[in-house]
C-alpha cells in the first residue's frame, strides 16, 4: 500500500477544527447545554426531526428580523386598485347611476 497523503487530508482537518470550534462557540451560549440534552433526548435515531427544528428554527429568526414596513408598495397598489374600481364603475352603467337600486 502506498501510505502518500491524500488530496483530501487538508479538508478533513479543516472540518475536524471547524467542528471542534463551532462545538465549543456553542457550548459558551448561556442555556446551550439545555439544548443539547434537549436534541440528545429527544432525537435519537431521528435525525430528520432535528433538521426539521432547525430549519423551523431558522425560519421563525428571519421571519423576526424583516422588515415589517411596506408602507410605499401599499400605496401604489391601492391608487392601482382605486384606478381600476373607477375604471368598472364607468364601464357599467348599474354601478355608476346612484340612483339605479339593484
Amino acid at each position: 500500500m502506498d501510505a502518500a497523503p491524500s488530496a483530501l487530508e487538508p479538508l478533513f482537518a479543516f472540518l475536524s477544527y471547524a467542528l471542534i470550534q463551532a462545538e465549543f462557540a456553542f457550548f459558551n451560549i448561556p442555556g446551550s447545554h439545555v439544548i443539547a440534552r434537549y436534541v440528545k433526548s429527544s432525537h435519537q435515531n431521528d435525525p430528520g426531526r432535528t433538521v426539521l427544528e432547525i430549519l423551523l428554527a431558522l425560519f421563525a429568526i428571519r421571519t423576526l428580523l424583516q422588515s415589517r414596513t411596506r408602507a410605499d408598495n401599499g400605496e401604489k397598489h391601492f391608487i392601482q386598485f382605486s384606478d381600476k374600481a373607477r375604471l368598472i364603475a364607468f364601464s357599467c352603467p348599474e354601478i355608476s347611476d346612484p340612483n339605479t337600486v339593484v
